[in-house]
């Protein structure tokens, strides 16, 4: 059986004033992999993603969703699981202490959050930060699309990835 490990959690905030939103935007970031995925050097595969941009609220709601499924941090194997509690705290814990992106950053095909780079990816591509952001939340907001994932909107790179 295949499950994903986590390895490393960062999040980037964008105040409410530099997006014209009502709240601070969240942008929460894994460094992931598959369990039977790996490089051709033998290493297990790691890789950023942003599975979800949105207020704090839209971030958590997300996040529920995801204690349906059982969660490794770091380890392979049922000792590894982390419970839905604990999770939960992690992402909770990562939310208050985001990194704070500045209003000019959004402007721009690509920003720097700390060790992390940030750009629009694939259905983005092409288009602002701030353009990928308001894309995703958007389409998130349509009852059609309600509960979408992020994943396609914005790529991340940085250290920990192969």
């Amino acid at each position: 059986m295949s499950v994903q490990i986590f390895y490393d959690i960062a999040v980037f905030r964008i105040p409410a004033k530099a997006l014209d939103t009502p709240e601070d935007v969240y942008g929460l970031c894994f460094l992931s992999g598959d369990s039977r995925t790996y490089t051709h050097s033998g290493q297990r595969e790691r890789r950023w993603t942003c599975p979800i941009v949105g207020f704090y609220d839209d971030v958590i709601a997300h996040q529920l969703t995801w204690v349906n499924y059982q969660v490794y941090w770091k380890t392979n194997g049922a000792s590894g699981a982390t419970r839905d509690f604990q999770w939960l705290a992690k992402i909770r814990k990562s939310l208050d202490t985001a990194t704070e992106v500045g209003s000019l950053s959004v402007d721009f095909v690509g920003m720097q959050v700390g060790d992390l780079s940030v750009e629009p990816h694939r259905r983005c591509k092409g288009m602002t930060i701030r353009e990928a952001i308001s894309n995703s939340m958007a389409l998130r907001s349509d009852p059609k699309t309600a509960g979408d994932s992020d994943w396609d909107a914005l790529r991340i790179l940085g250290p920990g990835s192969n």
